[in-house]
């Protein structure tokens, strides 16, 4: 996220099977893209999301992806 204000995301559950749950707040609506890179860094997804001004969740599947670890950004 290009904005310079306190942003806290929430990735849950932990570890996650299936189903990864993005939780955030924002004072915006735009355009808001999330990258996902593995432990070696390599970007193996990336999805723009619509904010909306307030509480903001996605759920993305995640069923196909091998185990380890990814970090979101």
């Amino acid at each position: 996220m290009t904005n310079s204000s306190p942003f806290s995301l929430e990735l849950f559950p932990n570890p996650a099977q299936d189903k990864l749950s993005i939780h955030f707040e924002t004072d915006l609506e735009e355009s808001m893209s999330i990258r996902v890179l593995d432990g070696m860094g390599r970007m193996i997804r990336q999805d723009v999301y619509q904010t909306n001004s307030g509480e903001n969740t996605f759920i993305t599947d995640i069923h196909q992806w091998p185990s380890g670890y990814y970090y979101a950004e």
